[in-house]
């Protein structure tokens, strides 16, 4: 098609406070050259600035080379908004200075309305505009920052804000983390392009218990926010121990986290001299890391250690931090397999911090690994993860495609995971829960996963394990949530509950090996364990649940050659539809509403195989009721309050159709 040079006409429209229109810029100060399809009007586009309680300067406008654009124009340079008692800080789409702010060049496509955004007066306000002013806020912890564009390090070797090497009163040279202490708002912009290294001759034994992020600690109600950090790594020599090492932060003691994306790298490769491991045994030849907890936005968020370089045996209180709408992009990967290495696609040790409206979607592996926390112990609630998870084979290795371990304090609500789980203990959702009839604290409700679950011991769909814990004197000392001594009643017992999993369970042992010095597998001859796997939890300790599905099929088997031929001896294994093994036994007929049951309203999908060692469809005595697709797609059969009575206000289960696929979602 021919095409001729037309002219654009944009009408630049200005309002101030009053909302009255101050001036409109003709075509001639604002004329574009554009091509435009032959025979066709150039169109006239109504750009608007709304100065949002202020007024706008005008800037020169140059004239831009010509562009090969179709009904489209360009703003070269963004006009200027002036409010008293206040810092212009940009145009954006939302009135309330929310979401991305507009670049330009801006090339809009029809008429639009654009916003100034402003913040106070830098009076009580740091401006940080570059790499040095960034690194400068080191010096004063505790005022407030704002970033005013996006900062590309370079590539340096970023030393983290707080972490700092004093002198002692005897001369030695330390190294130690100061807590930030005011806040930083991100402002929409991002800080990319910066690697952190953590090896064995640049840390040096007085290293150890230190924090690695952009942040090292976090303290005193500090706030960070609006913040994107990108296109980074973190190494971690295999030979060193002690750290917390976060994206944003290795340690959170008092603080909040919003709003803020992670995309990056953390690698920890096993030590040197480290043995491989497939099973029960590791061989370790060279000191592996341990303690250390890596995160995607936070290492570890609690209390634990000393808390500044003035008195290094002070213990910061148990405060609350928050890490609300968050996200994590990337790779966690650790290959030690040493006692206390947890690593979480968003948090590695999670002790303190409530987690809301945050995701993770990242390859996550370490010893104890959750595709968004490795260790929970508070509120984690409307929240997701993606991706790979891998726990080490060595015992007690954990995988959860959500969290790996989920302790007394830790409840779980409206969260999913979905992707892929691998560890010796592994769940969908959580490997291990822990409940207490102490406290009834560490439930779980309304969540479901999607993972398809793999393991060497203990697998579930759910929950690999779940396990609880009794006070010692029995019933008497139960939480009044759960029982209430004065009329002997229970009440609000089912610590898990509308939950669904839907990814298949493989629980199988074979071969036991471990590697010596010299980099050869030996086998471990007469070494062999039981496996327990259910279509929702692998094995559970007094467990109580309801208005809970089961849908993947369950494979069980641990077995052990007789010879170098094909001949295997089968050692016991526990596998069912819902519950591998279970102290509670599931009674027919008294599940329903009876509220004394252990199970109330627990299903099995319909067709659901279940394999224990070379016993096909296997079932018995604890095998739970089948529930058909029909009903299982079934909105109204979900929701029937004389039923499963799942919440519609927290669920979306309309037009369901399991089998392919298209699962419940929440609204």
């Amino acid at each position: 098609m021919n095409k001729l040079r037309r002219a654009l006409t944009i009408l630049l429209v200005i309002i101030a406070a009053s909302a009255t229109v101050l001036a409109v810029l003709s075509q001639t100060a604002w004329a574009q050259t554009i091509l435009a399809p032959h025979n066709e009007e150039a169109p006239t586009y109504n750009v608007t600035f709304d100065a949002n309680g202020g007024t706008v300067r005008l800037t020169p406008q140059s004239t831009p080379k010509d562009k090969e654009l179709v009904n489209a124009s360009v703003i070269e340079t963004s006009p200027i908004a002036e409010k008293a008692g206040m810092v212009f800080m940009g145009w954006y789409f939302n009135s309330n200075g929310t979401g991305d702010k507009i670049v330009f060049p801006f090339y809009p496509t029809g008429a639009v309305t654009l916003y100034a955004h402003y913040v106070s007066d830098p009076g009580d306000t740091v401006l940080v505009s570059s790499a040095q002013d960034l690194y400068d806020i080191r010096y004063n912890l505790k005022k407030n920052y704002l970033l005013t564009r996006d900062i590309d390090l370079g590539g340096e070797n970023w030393r983290p804000i707080g972490y700092m090497d004093i002198v002692d009163a005897d001369g030695k040279q330390r190294r130690y983390d100061v807590p930030f202490e005011g806040s930083f708002d991100g402002n929409g912009h991002r800080i990319y392009n910066f690697k952190i290294e953590l090896d064995e001759d640049s840390e040096g034994l007085e290293a150890n218990f230190l924090s690695k992020g952009l942040f090292a600690v976090l303290d005193s109600g500090a706030t960070i926010k609006n913040l994107t950090v990108s296109d980074f790594t973190v190494n971690i020599n295999g030979s060193i121990s002690k750290f917390y090492i976060g994206g944003i932060a290795g340690k959170v003691f008092d603080g909040t986290i919003s709003n803020c994306k992670v995309m990056g790298n953390f690698i920890n490769p096993k030590s040197v001299y480290e043995g491989d491991i497939w099973d029960d045994f590791f061989g370790s030849y060279d000191t592996p890391t341990s303690n250390t907890y890596i995160g995607g936005i936070a290492g570890l968020i609690g209390a634990s250690g000393r808390s500044s370089a003035e008195d290094e045996n002070t213990e910061t209180t148990e405060a609350v931090s928050y890490v609300t709408n968050c996200s994590f992009q990337g790779t966690i990967i650790s290959e030690s397999v040493a006692a206390n290495v947890y690593v979480g696609g968003l948090v590695g040790f999670n002790r303190t911090g409530e987690i809301s409206g945050c995701y993770a979607s990242a390859d996550v592996k370490g010893r104890y690994a959750g595709g968004l926390l490795g260790y929970n112990d508070s509120l984690v609630t409307r929240s997701f993860a993606t991706g790979k998870v891998t726990g080490s084979l060595a015992y007690p290795a954990i995988g959860g495609g959500l969290i790996a371990y989920n302790d007394i304090n830790g409840n779980v609500t409206r969260c999913y995971s979905a992707g892929t789980v691998s560890a010796r203990t592994a769940g969908g959702l959580i490997g291990v829960n822990m409940f207490s009839f102490l406290t009834a604290e560490g439930g779980i409700a309304n969540c479901y996963s999607t993972s398809a679950v793999t393991a060497s011991e203990y697998g579930g769909g759910l929950l690999g394990r779940t396990e609880a814990i009794v006070p010692v004197n029995g019933i008497i000392d139960y939480a009044n949530g759960i029982y209430i001594r004065e009329n002997g009643l229970f009440t609000n017992l089912y610590y898990i509950r509308h939950c669904m999993s839907f990814g298949d369970v493989s629980v199988t042992v074979k071969d036991v090996y471990y590697v010596e010095d010299d980099d050869k597998p030996q086998g471990t001859n007469g070494v062999y364990h039981s496996v327990f796997a259910g279509g929702l939890i692998g094995h559970a300790s007094e467990p109580f649940i309801a208005s809970c599905i089961a849908f993947g099929d369950v494979l069980a088997k641990s077995e052990r050659p007789i010879s170098s031929g094909d001949e295997f001896v089968y050692n016991s294994v526990y596998a069912n539809n819902l519950i591998g093994h279970s102290t509670n036994q599931y009674i027919a007929g008294t599940s329903g509403n009876a509220r004394k049951s252990a199970f109330r309203n627990v299903f099995a999908i319909q067709g659901q195989s279940v394999v224990r060692n070379i016993e096909e469809n296997y079932s018995d005595f604890n095998s739970v009721p089948n529930i058909s697709y029909t009903n299982a797609n079934s909105q109204t059969y979900l929701t029937n309050p004389d039923g499963l009575a799942f919440d519609s206000a927290i669920w979306n289960l309309a037009s369901l159709d399991i089998a392919n696929g298209v699962y419940p979602t929440f609204r």
